[in-house]
This record gives C-alpha cells, sequence and structure tokens, in this order.
C-alpha cells in the first residue's frame, strides 16, 4: 500500500538539532540571565552589607532581624 518500495536508503532527516540558530540564541541568552542575576545578587549583597556597616537600614519595610531600627 506504500508509495515507496523499498525504505533502505531512507535516513533520519534532523531539522533543528543542537547546532542550529536558534538553539545556540537560547544558551548565549540563559547563560547571560544567570551572570547578570549573578552580578545583581553581588551588587545588592555588597550594598547591604555596606549599609549595615554604617547601621542603616538597607531597604524600605519592616525590620528584621540584624538590621537597625528605621527610625
Amino acid at each position: 500500500m506504500s508509495p515507496i518500495d523499498d525504505w533502505n536508503e531512507y535516513g533520519v532527516v534532523f531539522t533543528n538539532g543542537a547546532g542550529s540558530f536558534l538553539t545556540i540564541l537560547f544558551v548565549v541568552l540563559a547563560v547571560l540571565a544567570f551572570v547578570g542575576f549573578i552580578v545583581r545578587v553581588i551588587l545588592h549583597e555588597n550594598h547591604a552589607y555596606a549599609e549595615i556597616e554604617k547601621n542603616e537600614p538597607v531597604e524600605r519595610g519592616p525590620v528584621v532581624e540584624g538590621e537597625p531600627q528605621a527610625y
């Protein structure tokens, strides 16, 4: 019933593999997002520790353990 008489010459066809543009783009964007996240965490922590050393509130809001009073 098949229009193809012999299946021996046919192989696998990959339409979107590991070397495609979109795969590379998404990997690069994921790495950049992760690096940006780590840089932002480092900047926030450095700012927070500097404010704690100056005995000033780090952020607005209720006081948490280890931070000075907001008044």
